[in-house]
């Protein structure tokens, strides 16, 4: 009778060189097209929606604007709490009034 262990040895080797090979040639395979452009399409939409597509900004003057007119703004916008616009009626909002706004002084 013969033994079979010296047969078993190298057939295990064998078999898990042949399994780590192909693991790692699935591994080693070139990206497809499509992973190749994965997220593109999403960039090429910000870019779009944005005013400085590639982050630089045109030299635009310095905002120049004269103290009275600031003043002014300022003013109304803290009378603007002193005094909040009364509640409308939700259930007939502009049915009877006059739909203008009232003149901001």
């Amino acid at each position: 009778m013969t033994d079979s262990r010296p047969l078993l040895h190298p057939l295990i080797i064998r078999l898990t060189a042949s399994i780590t090979l192909c693991t790692l040639l699935g591994c080693a395979e070139l990206p497809t097209a499509v992973d190749r452009n994965f997220g593109q399409a999403i960039q090429r939409t910000q870019q779009a929606q944005s005013i400085h597509p590639h982050n630089i900004p045109p030299a635009y003057p310095p905002l120049v604007s004269d103290a009275v007119s600031g003043k002014a703004a300022i003013e109304r916008y803290y009378k603007s709490y002193e005094s909040p616009p009364a509640p409308g009626n939700v259930l007939n909002i502009g049915v009877g009034t006059s739909l203008t706004a009232p003149v901001a002084r």
